[in-house]
């Protein structure tokens, strides 16, 4: 559906706007406006007609808000190294880590996504999977899990994976 003049604002930065399946949609500024930290935030977030009008979506003047999540960062990893049988808690360093973090696993031929827990939106602990017989490290990633298939940030760092004992 075409609506001629519509747009969203996000914080003051205007984008076009179209109705489809009469639901607005619009896109999102690419890079955050400068109120925006390198840890997220949110901004104010409104609908306007072609005719000037904010109250299209929310006609109760309930604010809208439209949150940026900081971009993912990998820094650190401890321990480095763990058994191939799986198990090994891994505090996970780095930055823009939300309930939505997982860990991911990458290895020679599979990658495998852990759940983790957020400690805070720079530190995140995940348990290492058993690694597939002959693989000796995984690479390790951190993806973010938003509705659809996971954002991976690439790189990443290594995990090594040694014998059991005997």
């Amino acid at each position: 559906d075409h609506a001629p003049g519509l747009e969203c604002s996000f914080g003051g930065v205007r984008r076009p706007a179209t109705l489809v399946g009469g639901k607005v949609r619009c896109e999102a500024p690419k890079a955050p406006p400068a109120s925006i930290s390198l840890h997220g935030g949110s901004v104010e977030l409104d609908v306007v007609g072609g005719d000037g009008s904010r109250d299209l979506v929310s006609p109760a003047n309930e604010s809208l808000t439209h949150v940026y999540l900081a971009p993912l960062a990998l820094t650190g990893l401890s321990p480095t190294r763990g058994s191939v049988e799986g198990g090994a808690r891994i505090t996970v360093a780095g930055g823009g880590f939300s309930r939505e973090t997982g860990c991911v696993f990458q290895f020679r031929d599979d990658a495998v996504e852990v759940a983790a827990e957020v400690v805070s939106d720079e530190e995140l602990v995940c348990e290492a999977p058993p690694a597939p017989a002959g693989e000796a490290y995984a690479v390790v990633g951190v993806a973010r899990r938003s509705g659809g298939p996971p954002e991976v940030l690439s790189g990443g760092l290594v995990f090594g994976f040694r014998a059991a004992p005997a």
